[in-house]
């Protein structure tokens, strides 16, 4: 078999392999590289959001003055607090998605993260049941906008050698969210005042804030910039990150 059916044969790091590519093979020593990473390792602050703010409801049950604060609720309406993030998050990926191929990758995540940073301020002054599940509502439709367009803008930017790579390790930052969750909740546990409960809630404004920071340093989506026609942007960014602005780059 020859001609196309040969080049999918081999792998996609094997044929990238065979072009001139003007960064340095170890890419902390490129500067494209580095600066384009880095931005890229802000991004996976979604992942950890999603995973702190999941589990967080499991540490903050076991701090007595939490349970204090939201009263003697019935167990149906605790399930329901339980499951706000999920109640916010579900529909919010339907309309994130348009907003994501409308206004672009870093518009939305930039949405996204600033919903989460309010709820997250607003829910450690809250007071009773039904508020503290209102800004779960809010934190969980955040997340859905982040969530919706990090992981593709990540894949759209990263490097052809290091985009497998990366989009694997994107959701396993889930399980480092969640640790750092059970770390604070556990260091909080026996602080004698309401700070025990609203230090890790507060907290859950640390990650979507990092992807507020990592904006500044994320370009947007080559893929998303030519399906809007914006091909001299997309070619721009491309060479600028993968061939430290060499736009007649083999591999741009």
């Amino acid at each position: 078999m020859g001609g196309p059916a040969g080049v999918v044969a081999e792998s996609g790091n094997a044929i990238y392999k065979t072009l001139n590519n003007n960064v340095n093979p170890k890419w902390m020593r490129d500067p494209g590289l580095r600066r384009l990473n880095f931005g890229i390792l802000t991004m996976f602050a979604s992942a950890a959001a999603n995973g702190y703010d999941g589990s967080l409801i499991n540490g903050l049950l076991a701090i007595p003055l939490f349970n204090q604060n939201l009263g003697n609720v019935k167990s149906s309406i605790l399930g329901l607090i339980l499951a706000g993030i999920s109640l916010g998050g579900l529909p919010s990926f339907i309309p994130a998605s348009y907003v994501s191929d409308m206004m672009g990758r870093r518009f939305t995540v930039g949405i996204g993260s600033s919903l989460m940073v309010a709820a997250a301020v607003i829910q450690c002054a809250t007071h009773g049941p039904w508020a503290f599940f209102g800004t779960r509502v809010l934190l969980g439709i955040g997340l859905g906008f982040a969530q919706t367009a990090a992981p593709p803008l990540t894949t759209e930017i990263a490097h052809p050698k290091h985009r497998g790579n990366i989009t694997n390790l994107f959701q396993a930052i889930w399980y480092w969210g969640s640790i750092v969750s059970a770390c604070v909740t556990l260091g909080t546990l026996f602080l004698g005042n309401n700070w025990s409960w609203r230090i890790p809630c507060l907290l859950q404004g640390l990650f979507p804030g990092i992807q507020l920071l990592g904006l500044m340093f994320v370009p947007e989506s080559p893929r998303w910039l030519v399906s809007k026609g914006r091909h001299e942007e997309a070619l721009n960014i491309l060479a600028q990150y993968h061939a430290n602005g060499d736009r007649e780059d083999e591999l741009v």
